[in-house]
């Protein structure tokens, strides 16, 4: 709960995603039991379905009247391990509004296309070994343009930072991978 001068334009946008998170709760448990029919028929239901579903919220960084809420929904139906996927909000404290990726870049006169090239050079240096072998670089391309457009870019001291979720561009055990561009 936010308080202060802005603080109910925070909590409504904070509402607003778990209220999204309601919504989705049950179409992914839908999904789960449909991925996992064989072993619902073979009576296995109750080993699989202790679905776990959370979604935290955290206030992450302040500058000026933008902050950054980072936001994981953690999702547990008794595999191996549990998937974790992460996202950002830029936000306009001001208003509770969240700010597009486009309008933080365009202060600075970057385009978009120039950012996602930057980003996808630096994570092939910096991740090669990690990242799933590509055939070519069409996949990587696609995935780190769809981190500027599904909240997984945010703002802190040093930049604009990118990051991939698990299984994104590389397998679960390499985690979350961030992308730092200055």
């Amino acid at each position: 709960v936010f308080e202060g001068t802005y603080g109910d334009n925070l909590n409504r946008f904070v509402e607003s995603l778990i209220e999204k998170f309601r919504n989705e709760v049950p179409a992914a448990k839908e999904n789960a039991e449909l991925d996992y029919a064989d072993f619902r028929d073979g009576g296995m239901s109750e080993l699989i379905f202790p679905e776990v579903e959370e979604l935290t919220v955290n206030f992450q960084f302040v500058k000026e009247k933008t902050c950054v809420l980072f936001a994981n929904h953690f999702s547990d139906i008794g595999g191996v391990h549990p998937n974790t996927a992460n996202k950002s909000y830029v936000v306009d404290i001001t208003t509770g509004k969240e700010i597009p990726f486009e309008s933080v870049l365009a202060p600075y006169g970057a385009a978009k296309e120039t950012v996602v090239t930057y980003a996808i050079e630096k994570i092939k240096e910096e991740y090669a070994e990690e990242l799933y072998p590509f055939e070519d670089d069409e996949y990587l391309v696609q995935q780190v343009k769809s981190f500027t457009e599904n909240n997984q870019w945010y703002l802190n001291d040093t930049g604009v930072v990118l990051f991939a979720n698990p299984y994104d561009i590389a397998p679960y055990a390499y985690g979350m991978m961030e992308c730092i561009i200055p």
